[in-house]
């Protein structure tokens, strides 16, 4: 293929069929490529990488080259049934591991190139992506709405109603804050609440699981307003989700302010030994001599007894 072509298109008809080898997209621009890689196939190619700089990227030349490309490789258009496994695929095997989009993106086109099928580009990719993770998002936190009784659902939307409260959602999501008596209460009141809830966390994904740690993220960035707005269901469902591993965060900070509570009576406690001690020297009458001679002894007799 390459032979046939002329020298000042062969680099470019060269890059094109590269890419698509690797990775399933054509590229549409030099700027896409390393120096290092272009270099290689000019020289690979017979040709100047300053060749490139007149190649037909986007017009009638660059269109032909791509088509003569996928028929050497044997490439096919998606068919409607192609888009209709791509999105089922997707949702089974990459939604699970919470990908970002760019990151689905480039396992769907290796998942086309497999296939030999030619892969969709642009909003057309992007809308079959985001229809995947919808559909396994509703899914999932379809699953846990079951697990929930009508108890958890009312007790949930009062947090979300009540938000100036102490088990109000805002509250909930709160920082421990300073170690003292006050902040322990507090953190007691939020933990007895969520414990109270005996959520089902059997019903909630591992807790190793990306998705649960974007979700739980989403949850964290929204006000309780934002999440009322959410439909019945899958409000419930996210706000448990949060909650479940919330109950262990809450449990890991009010032990923190214990610890720094007893440490902090522990410092207090030896500075007021230190300061009695310190008073009581300064009534000893020549106290830098015995001070020296308990020094001294000390020395002649590390083992001994002063």
């Amino acid at each position: 293929m390459l032979a046939a072509k002329l020298p000042s298109v062969r680099l470019g008809f060269a890059v094109q069929l590269m890419m698509y080898r690797r990775i399933g997209r054509f590229v549409l621009h030099a700027e896409a490529l390393s120096g290092d890689a272009i270099a290689y196939l000019a020289e690979q190619t017979e040709t100047k990488v300053a060749d490139l700089a007149d190649y037909d990227w986007l017009g009638r030349s660059g269109r032909r080259h791509r088509a003569e490309i996928l028929d050497h490789l044997g490439f096919r258009r998606a068919a409607r049934q192609d888009l209709r496994d791509a999105t089922a695929w997707a949702r089974a095997e990459l939604c699970p591991l919470g990908l970002s989009i760019a990151d689905m993106e480039e396992r769907l086109l290796l998942w086309f190139v497999n296939l030999r099928v030619v892969a969709p580009v642009g909003e057309t990719l992007v809308s079959l992506i985001a229809t995947a993770r919808r559909t396994f998002e509703d899914h999932l936190l379809g699953a846990i709405t079951a697990s929930l009784s009508a108890e958890h659902r009312r007790q949930l939307d009062a947090a979300l109603a009540d938000d100036d409260s102490v088990t109000g959602f805002s509250s909930l999501k709160a920082d421990p804050g300073l170690p003292n008596l006050d902040n322990i209460l507090l953190m007691a009141r939020r933990l007895s609440f969520v414990k109270g809830l005996s959520l089902p966390s059997s019903a909630m994904p591992d807790g190793g699981d990306p998705v649960r740690r974007v979700l739980r993220r989403r949850v964290a960035n929204e006000t309780a307003w934002r999440m009322r707005q959410h439909p019945d269901g899958r409000r419930h469902a996210l706000c448990a989700l949060f909650l479940v591993h919330r109950e262990r965060e809450l449990t890991d900070g009010l032990v923190d302010l214990l610890v720094e509570v007893v440490h902090k009576v522990g410092r207090q406690a030896k500075n007021r030994v230190i300061k009695t001690l310190a008073g009581e020297i300064e009534r000893v009458h020549g106290k830098e001599g015995l001070l020296v001679k308990i020094a001294e002894a000390a020395c002649l007799q590390p083992e001994g007894m002063v």
